[in-house]
Parts: C-alpha cells; sequence; structure tokens
C-alpha cells in the first residue's frame, strides 16, 4: 500500500535529519535511535529523557546520533514524521 505524505510532514521528516544513512549498518543504527527514541516518548514524554537514555537504550553512540541528527528535537521530530507517514 502506498502512502501519500503531505508536505507538512515531509519538510518535517526532511529538516529533521542532517545526514541520512545509506548503507545496512548505518541504516539499523538510524532505526534503533528513532525505535528508542519512541519508546522513551511514550514512557516518559519528549522532555523527560536524554539523548544519552537514546543511546543507552538503542545501543547506538551519542556520537552516531548527532552526525544524523544537530539536535534533540530534530530527532523528535524525525520520530514524528515516522509516525504520521505510517
Amino acid at each position: 500500500m502506498s502512502t501519500i505524505i503531505g508536505p507538512e510532514t515531509e519538510a518535517l521528516a526532511t529538516n529533521a535529519i542532517s545526514n541520512k544513512p545509506l548503507q545496512g549498518r548505518s541504516l539499523a543504527s538510524y532505526e534503533r535511535m528513532l525505535d528508542a527514541t519512541k519508546a522513551l516518548m511514550l514512557e516518559r514524554g519528549s522532555e523527560e529523557f536524554t539523548l544519552q537514555d537514546v543511546s543507552d537504550l538503542g545501543a547506538v553512540s551519542i556520537g552516531s546520533i548527532y552526525l544524523r541528527f544537530q539536535s534533540k528535537d530534530r530527532l523528535l521530530h524525525a520520530v514524528i514524521a515516522r509516525e504520521l507517514e505510517d
């Protein structure tokens, strides 16, 4: 099934990520970041966790997170955009 997303959601997703992963391991790490962030958002709320929490839960380094996202807000935007696309 094809999903059509609106321009606002597409812009949110596009602007959130600084460096889109292209290779398998990078994609897997990226997905773990998003999954961990979503889980923490649902468990604690968007302001009640740190990037270190994302790092620990997602088994990714802080450096990897900052390679992909300029800030925690950008990471949150990417998670929200992914959920809106789904």
